[in-house]
Parts: structure tokens; C-alpha cells; sequence
């Protein structure tokens, strides 16, 4: 799971990337809204922090490309101005799953995080799919041809004499004879 944090505190970055990274997550974090643009475009991301004084007017058009780029991502907003954005953020974009106090415990937000990730995947409805089975004489000509090419090519091991023990043992090995025993001790 892809990760994107966007913060311009550097302490409060890295420490939310330690522990999302810790919590299994691939995470870039960046404190420039052009490199996480830039990120978001190279790959779309699952989860998007953003602190909100670092993003500044560019709030609105980030969280947008990123739930175009994929409709199931989720959105972490940290703000200091809660109870407004909460008001009114998660009626603009469907992706929020939280707006919170800028001061979270990283760890917290990561715990949350993987909650959130559990019930998205449990809810993703499953996908119809289908498959066109082989006829069974088509694959008995390509295993044929497969297996004359194999004849065909140069034995994994050389009949010449060697007294190196692996080589002794892989010649075993390819000749079908059984392997010594080996005793443990």
C-alpha cells in the first residue's frame, strides 16, 4: 500500500513516515506541494495525509486528482481548525475518512490508518472474471514442443570429471540417483 504524506513540519514528516512505514505502508513524504503533485501523478496513492497549512490553497485540487486517480483512496486531513473542517471538507470529497488536530500522536494516525485500509479492502466488492481453458490436445503440442526443445539444448551438467563436491552432487542430481544420506549431528 502506497502512502503519501504532504507536511511542511519536518519533525511531525518524519515521524509519521517512521510510523506508517512501520505499519507496513511504502510511504514518501514531502513538505512541496509540486514533488507530491508530481508524486501523485507517477503513482496513485491509497492513503493521502495532508497537513493543512502546509497545502495551503491547493487543498481542493490535490485531494482531487488523487481520488481521480484512485476513486478508494483515503484522506487524512490535520488541521487545526477541526470542527470547520469538518464541517465542510468531507462534503466536497468523498475520500475523507478523517479530519484531526495536527498534534496526533503518529503511531495513533497509523493504527487508524491500518483500520481504515482493513475495512476498505474487506468492503471492495469482487470482481467477475473470465477464463477460457485450453483444449487439452493444444496443450499436449505445446508440452511436446517444449519438451523437444528441452532435448535439445545442452545437459545442465557436463560429463567431464570434476572433483568439486557440489558438482559431484548436482551430477547426482541430474541423473535421478538418489543423494547420499547426509547425517546430523
Amino acid at each position: 500500500m502506497q502512502a503519501l504524506l504532504i507536511d511542511m513540519n519536518p519533525r511531525r514528516l518524519e515521524r509519521t513516515m517512521i510510523a506508517w512505514m512501520n505499519a507496513g505502508l511504502q510511504v514518501t513524504g514531502s513538505a512541496s506541494i509540486q514533488v507530491a503533485e508530481t508524486c501523485l501523478l507517477r503513482m496513485p496513492v491509497d492513503v493521502l495525509l495532508i497537513e493543512k497549512d502546509s497545502i495551503g490553497d491547493a487543498l481542493g485540487d490535490t485531494i482531487g486528482m488523487a481520488e481521480e486517480l484512485n476513486p478508494n483512496v483515503i484522506t487524512v486531513v490535520l488541521t487545526d481548525d477541526v470542527n470547520t473542517d469538518l464541517d465542510e471538507l468531507p462534503q466536497h470529497f468523498g475520500s475523507i475518512h478523517a479530519v484531526i488536530g495536527p498534534d496526533i500522536v503518529p503511531d495513533m494516525l497509523a493504527r487508524m490508518g491500518q483500520s481504515w485500509l482493513s475495512q476498505r479492502n474487506a468492503s471492495v466488492e469482487p470482481q467477475s472474471v473470465s477464463v477460457q481453458i485450453a483444449d487439452t490436445e493444444e496443450i499436449g503440442v505445446r508440452l511436446e514442443d517444449i519438451h523437444r526443445s528441452l532435448i535439445r539444448t545442452r545437459p545442465l551438467v557436463s560429463d567431464a570429471p570434476s572433483n568439486e563436491p557440489w558438482m559431484q552432487r548436482l551430477r547426482q542430481f541430474s541423473t535421478r540417483r538418489r543423494m547420499p544420506d547426509v547425517a546430523t549431528t
